[in-house]
This record gives structure tokens, sequence and C-alpha cells, in this order.
């Protein structure tokens, strides 16, 4: 999967689509998808996890490793 692709696609598709680095600017939506930096953290489950999670294990006892997500977008646009 091409991540920074299929990242940039969805932030063209909702509309962000202009940044400009001047708060003064009206055209700025605050994020472009040709300039924004996108990070992809995804590495293969640990050894030692995938053996405490679910090797050598029946399929009812499997646990859930070290799935997560996170996703972040910061905005200096309210007061707070």
């Amino acid at each position: 999967i091409d991540y920074d692709k299929v990242v940039r696609g969805v932030v063209a598709k909702i509309g962000f689509d202009s940044y400009v680095d001047d708060l003064s600017s009206v055209d700025s939506k605050g994020l472009s998808d040709k300039t924004c930096e996108v990070l992809v953290r995804i590495n293969k489950q640990s050894p030692d996890i995938a053996g405490g999670v679910h090797v050598g294990k029946e399929d009812l006892d499997i646990g859930a490793g070290d799935q997560g997500i996170m996703f972040g977008y910061a905005s200096d646009e309210t007061e707070d």
C-alpha cells in the first residue's frame, strides 16, 4: 500500500488543498495535500509479542497483541 498516496488523496478529497504560511491569507485552508508531512510508522509485530499472543495457542485463546491506531491533526485556529 502506498500510504503517502492514500493519505494525500484523502486530504485532497476532503478539501484541504491550500496552505499559505501567512495567518492573514484568506486563500489558505491550513493544510495542503501537496505539502503536508505524512509519517508512516507501521512495523512488523515483535516476535516476543507474537509468542505471547498467538503462537502455539488455540483460536479462542488469541489476544490482541500490539494493535493500535493513532491519528493527529494540529491547528492554531481556535483561541484556546
